[in-house]
């Protein structure tokens, strides 16, 4: 989300309201970032189709050891098809980091526990 100082004519991507549950794990997920990569170079926009491999009740796990977010990947959406339209169902929060590999995993925020949050500012004129 970004709070822009002139107002601009591109609605913004659905964002999901549905609980995420466990039995979402294998459904496909789409990330998208600007990140690291394998050879340690960043800021060009990236994406990888991957699937949920977890639902905690705080975070969502995306990905598997090779299809993942990396660092500086934080803020970027997790978009899953719902009813046939991407659909925002994480945040990139953090990952891990195993023997310098900065990149093993990637855990991220679930949309649907802070629609409190988020609707005002949707919602702004």
């Amino acid at each position: 989300m970004a709070i822009l100082e002139e107002p601009v004519s591109i609605a913004p991507l659905p964002y999901n309201r549905t609980p995420m549950t466990g039995a979402m794990v294998g459904d496909p997920v789409r990330l998208i970032g600007f990140g690291l990569d394998e050879e340690w170079s960043s800021g060009v926009k990236r994406h990888v189709t991957t699937t949920v491999n977890t639902v905690t009740p705080l975070l969502a796990g995306f990905g598997d050891a090779t299809h993942h977010t990396c660092t500086g990947d934080s803020g970027g959406p997790a978009l899953m098809d719902v009813d046939g339209v991407p659909t925002i169902v994480g945040v990139t929060s953090y990952g891990g980091s195993v023997a310098g590999n900065p990149c093993t995993d990637g855990w991220h925020t679930r949309v649907d526990l802070y629609l409190d949050f988020i609707d005002p500012f949707v919602d702004a004129p």
